[in-house]
């Protein structure tokens, strides 16, 4: 099950926004420039309502690669992210691994 908020939500959003425009371009349809605007402000709010663990490895690296302590928040906060990812990994693989009849 996807994450509230999390990249899937947004990828969501864009093919469904996407779907509509084809699909109004094929029957000769228009959006307002209102609706277009509250679709993409949604699918912005989405997006940056958490910032992905990737992103915050690559800050990591700019902090790295410019030979700067990083910010123990940042730390902090990548430690804390990856150990709920991999405690949930846990529990998805065991879940996996030793289905119930």
């Amino acid at each position: 099950m996807p994450l509230k908020g999390s990249w899937h939500t947004t990828r969501d959003q864009l093919q469904q926004l996407a779907d509509k425009i084809l699909l109004q371009e094929r029957s000769r349809g228009s959006f307002t420039l209102s609706y277009l605007k509250t679709a993409i402000y949604d699918i912005q709010r989405s997006h940056g309502s958490e910032v992905p663990l990737e992103e915050l490895l690559r800050q990591l690296s700019t902090h790295a690669a410019k030979g700067e302590n990083a910010p123990p928040v940042l730390l902090k906060t990548i430690d804390d992210r990856f150990n709920a990812l991999l405690g949930r990994y846990d529990r998805l693989r065991q879940a996996t691994e030793d289905p119930k009849p």
